[in-house]
This record gives structure tokens, C-alpha cells and sequence, in this order.
């Protein structure tokens, strides 16, 4: 790679790494979930309720975050946010109750949802979105799988205010990246926009409209449904082993392979980048990903079941960046991105409640066969919204 391309890609590479740090907790949720049990003794109910607060804070300030994102200076509320995201974890240390821990954990998945807002952006605006969100996802699946299995031994050793300050000392160490980011990246998009004739700024507002335009929003509703799909069957994958004979530890080596699967979806998409044409390698993704679910269908043995929970993984985590790719063709102000994040985190919230009502005797066919029918609708609206964009550049 010449000197200068990675020079180039200094800025977006600080963005992917500081992203990452700020969704650890998304990463290790089920450590901290344990680890909230075991220190408070607390029932399904406030468990439940503490594992959202970080993803409902991160969901609030990304909604907050659509109104300014294209004034703010990034580097400096990157800062501001890192401070309280630190803050956050260290008072968790010291919280002694139900309600004062719901309050800091939001706090900090406030703090959180900013710094992603900005990463997202950042990379929707990026010289290769499908490559960099490609990097982005093999970062955040190669650290879960270290920290998944790393930290059980430190929770057992030290308690959760050991992985607190783990949490906190991530953060810290982020802040020497921030300096690397990019400036105004929205404000020269502005600008472009303001100097372009009226003629073909009419033309490109059909699809990068302000604030959003009907097909940014075709794109954004095919990406939740693309999101729900997934989390629903991944929400009842283990219950859904008991039709294949699998039995608990066969269903986590299942998983663990699966997520080796996963880092090499997100890999493929660094190779190859847009190399390909980018709906061809969306169409690739999404066969895989109904692959996977017929073969959930079939309940054959460990086998099969390990074949489609690897098929499962690998085709969401090397799908999710072309889709990216397209909504970046839309995002010329940051909304799109930005309305992105918060599709992703709706749709892993509500997809296993959704399909909760999907569940008719003791089968879950239901499901299964609605996923499919999800991956489908959700490729056809990507694939339209693409198809308009290119109608209209070559129109300019």
C-alpha cells in the first residue's frame, strides 16, 4: 500500500478504534450481565433492565446527536464525551443500588452513543466505507472473542469493579487517538453542496436530500429489516439446537466457531472492498444468510448446526458493511449514518421480543421461514435504492 493511502487512512483508522472502544460493553454484555448477578443477586427483571441502559443511552444520544452533528467540532466533544464515558465507569464501582446504577450506565451509553455517532459518520464519509466498516467489524468480533474469554477469570478473581475500570481505562487510553481524527468532514460536504449548480443540486437532492430523502429512507427501513431478522434468530439460537439433539456445550462450541466464521465475513470485506460490484456482493451475503436459516429448518444433527450457525455469522458480518455502502451514497450530512446506528440498535433490542409472536406450538419454523422472507425484502429495497442513486449520477 503506497505511503500516501496510508497516511490517508491515519484519520479513519482512529475513528474504527475509538468506536470500538466505546461499544466494549455491547462486546462483553454477557460478562456484565453475570457479573451484576453475582454481585447483587438481583432477578431476571433488573438484569434485564440493566443490560438495556447502556443501549438506550447510546440510542438517546444518537438521537439527540442528529440535529448537530454537522456543527459540532468532532475532536473536542470526542474529548468531552471520552471524560464522561471514564466518569461513568468509575462511580459504577461504587454504585450500591438498582436505580443509582440504571442512572450511571445510562450516563455512560449516553457518553458512548455520542462517540459512535461520530465514528459512524466518520466513516460513511470515509474514502472506502464497505472496507473501513469491514475493518470496523473484524476489530469489534477479534476483541469479543479475546474478551469473552479473557475476563470471566478477572470477574472470578476481582469482581465487576475490576471490569469497570477496565472499561474506564480503555477510554482513557482512546483519548491519544482522538487527536488523529478528521475536521469538518460534514461542513466540507456542505460546502460541495452550496458551490454545485442549482440544476444538479436539484437532481442530487432526489437522493441525498436535506435532511433525508425517500430513498435514504428506503435504504434505512431495508437495513431494519435486515437487523431484526438476524436478532431474532439469534436470540432463540440455542433453544432452536434442541431440535437438532445439541446439547448445551455442543451449542457453545457451535457459537465459538461460529464467531471465528463472523471475523472472517467482516475479513472478506477488507480484501475485497468494492473491487466487485457492491450488490453482487450483497446478493452473495444474503444467499448465505438464507442458506443458513433453511439449514436451521432442517434440525440434522451437530453437524448441520454447525455448519448454519457459522454460514449465520459469517453472512451478517460480511453483509452489514455493503450495506453501509449504500446508505453512505445517501448520508451527505450525517443523518443517514447517524439514523443507521440507531436502526441497528432498535432492531438487536426488539428482533427476539418480535419474534416472541412468531412462536406457534413448539416449533420455530415460523421464525425461520419470516427471516428468510426479511433477507429477500431487505435486498430488494437496498438493491432499488442503489439503482436509483446510480440513475440519478448518471443523469448529473
Amino acid at each position: 500500500m503506497p505511503q500516501s493511502t496510508i497516511r490517508e487512512s491515519i484519520p479513519t483508522l482512529a475513528l474504527v478504534v475509538v468506536g470500538v472502544i466505546g461499544s466494549f460493553v455491547l462486546l462483553i454484555l454477557p460478562v456484565l450481565v453475570g457479573g451484576m448477578v453475582d454481585q447483587f443477586g438481583w432477578g431476571d427483571k433488573e438484569v434485564g433492565w440493566l443490560a438495556s441502559a447502556d443501549m438506550a443511552g447510546s440510542a438517546i444520544a444518537s438521537l439527540l446527536a442528529l440535529t448537530f452533528i454537522a456543527r459540532i467540532n468532532w475532536k473536542k466533544t470526542t474529548y468531552v464525551a471520552i471524560v464522561f464515558a471514564i466518569t461513568g465507569n468509575i462511580v459504577s464501582v461504587y454504585a450500591d443500588g438498582f436505580a443509582s446504577l440504571m442512572a450511571i450506565r445510562m450516563m455512560t451509553g449516553f457518553s458512548n452513543g455520542f462517540i459512535l455517532s461520530i465514528v459512524f459518520v466518520g466513516l460513511c464519509h470515509s474514502s472506502n466505507p464497505e472496507r473501513f466498516f469491514g475493518v470496523y467489524v473484524f476489530t469489534q468480533l477479534t476483541l469479543q472473542a479475546l474478551l469473552l474469554a479473557a475476563l470471566p477469570t478477572v470477574l472470578n478473581s476481582y469482581g465487576m469493579p475490576a471490569i469497570y475500570l477496565i472499561l474506564a481505562t480503555a477510554s482513557g487510553l482512546s483519548t491519544f487517538l482522538v487527536i488523529l481524527f478528521p475536521n469538518n468532514t460534514l461542513q466540507k460536504s456542505a460546502d460541495r453542496h452550496q458551490a454545485i449548480p442549482q440544476q444538479a443540486k436539484t437532481a442530487t437532492q432526489q437522493t441525498n436530500g436535506s435532511p433525508l430523502s425517500n430513498w435514504a429512507i428506503v435504504a434505512l427501513a431495508a437495513q431494519a429489516i435486515y437487523f431484526l431478522a438476524p436478532a431474532a434468530v439469534w436470540g432463540y439460537f440455542e433453544p432452536i439446537g434442541a431440535a437438532f439433539s445439541v446439547n448445551i456445550a455442543q451449542v457453545g462450541r457451535a457459537l465459538g466457531i461460529a464467531s471465528i466464521a463472523g471475523i472472517a465475513g467482516s475479513f472478506l470485506v477488507i480484501v475485497l472492498g468494492v473491487r466487485f460490484d457492491r450488490m453482487l456482493c450483497m446478493a452473495l451475503g444474503t444467499l448465505i444468510s438464507i442458506a443458513a436459516v433453511v439449514l436451521l429448518v432442517d434440525g440434522s444433527g451437530f453437524l448441520w448446526y454447525l455448519i448454519a450457525a457459522s454460514l449465520f455469522s459469517f453472512a451478517w458480518n460480511y453483509t452489514f458493511p455493503y450495506q453501509m455502502g449504500v446508505l453512505a451514497l445517501f448520508d451527505q450530512f450525517g443523518s443517514v449514518a447517524i439514523l443507521s446506528l440507531m436502526v441497528q440498535l432498535i432492531g438487536l433490542a426488539f428482533g427476539p421480543m418480535l419474534a416472541s409472536f412468531l412462536l406457534f406450538g413448539d416449533g420455530y419454523g415460523f421464525i425461520l421461514w419470516t427471516c428468510v422472507a426479511c433477507y429477500i425484502v431487505s435486498f430488494i429495497m437496498f438493491f432499488l435504492a442503489n439503482q436509483r442513486h446510480a440513475i440519478v449520477l448518471e443523469a448529473l
